[in-house]
């Protein structure tokens, strides 16, 4: 018996599977459904293909930007030259606390602990994950944060060049505790630019790359992200909670001056600042070029043929 019916059952599928026998009709089925089938899997494989694209993408950047920070490094007395700066501006605008921030919290070893898992296991492990909850759950807003997380490696590369600055614990005479040792933490890795003695950098990397503190930049950059995507309130404010915990442990751990941070903050706000007016500006000139032209014939007086 032919799989594929003639005639009347040619002409009305539905007639055509009645008369078929069971097994006939699962087969015409079959055949009728593959091509979609096909198209939905060419459409997972092109989904799969367009994430690799992204990884790809997001690797290159942030080695780009590590090879950039290290080859912007400064020399020593510059860094210490410049940490001396900030914390004259900090004296002269009051906030110069960090001595104070980390003598209280050190009463406390397992906070101590906490802020240093914070500083060195979050800072490079939020920002993959705040990237690929943008591309699964909210693709729309995915492309704007990618390009403003590489707009803010672009400021850091930038401040890194033009202003070495050396954190507080490198700072002689700054009577702040390195506390990388005696307090739970995993250490200061190669990407941080400073071996586990806290005192000695590491070749490849730029121990002077303080201001802005890009740990608070980050950690603002992905509360911002993941806030454009939640809706109760209250979650907000939960994650709105990491920037907070990330600022109190740049200065706990004396890597960044209180001024750093505060950097870090505007630098978050100035990257995401830039892509949306690069954004509004791009669609608008994208909608201006495309904008569809509108041929308008004036009618001739005399009631005759439009006129050109």
């Amino acid at each position: 018996m032919d799989l594929w019916p003639s005639g009347a059952a040619a002409r009305h599928p539905a007639v055509g599977l009645a008369t078929l026998a069971p097994g006939d009709a699962e087969g015409v089925a079959a055949r009728a459904a593959a091509p979609a089938f096909s198209s939905a899997r060419r459409s997972d494989v092109t989904i799969v293909h367009a994430g690799l694209f992204q990884v790809v993408v997001l690797l290159w950047g942030y080695a780009l930007y590590d090879a950039l920070r290290a080859g912007a490094t400064g020399s020593r007395a510059a860094a210490l030259a410049h940490a001396g700066q900030v914390n004259a501006i900090e004296r002269f605008l009051g906030i110069h606390a960090e001595r104070v921030i980390q003598q209280t919290v050190l009463s406390w070893p397992w906070l101590v602990s906490a802020c240093n898992l914070c500083y060195t296991l979050t800072h490079l492990a939020v920002p993959p994950v705040v990237l690929w909850l943008l591309y699964r759950h909210a693709p729309a807003r995915y492309r704007q944060w990618r390009n403003a997380f590489f707009v803010l490696l672009t400021i850091g590369v930038l401040c890194f060049w033009l202003f070495p600055t050396g954190p507080p614990r490198l700072m002689p005479g700054s009577g702040l505790v390195d506390t990388s040792h005696g307090y739970l933490s995993v250490g200061h890795t190669p990407i941080a630019g400073v071996s586990a003695s806290g005192r000695t950098s590491i070749a490849g990397t730029n121990p002077y790359a303080a201001m802005p503190s890009l740990h608070v930049a980050w950690a603002v950059w992905a509360a911002l992200a993941l806030g454009s995507m939640l809706r109760r309130r209250s979650t907000r404010l939960l994650v709105a909670l990491y920037p907070a915990a990330m600022f109190v442990a740049v200065i706990v751990t004396a890597n960044h001056w209180v001024l750093d941070a505060v950097a870090g903050v505007a630098a978050a706000f100035l990257a995401w600042g830039i892509v949306a007016v690069a954004t509004s500006a791009w669609r608008r000139w994208s909608t201006t070029v495309h904008r569809p032209r509108v041929l308008v014939l004036e009618r001739d007086e005399s009631g005759g043929r439009p006129g050109r």
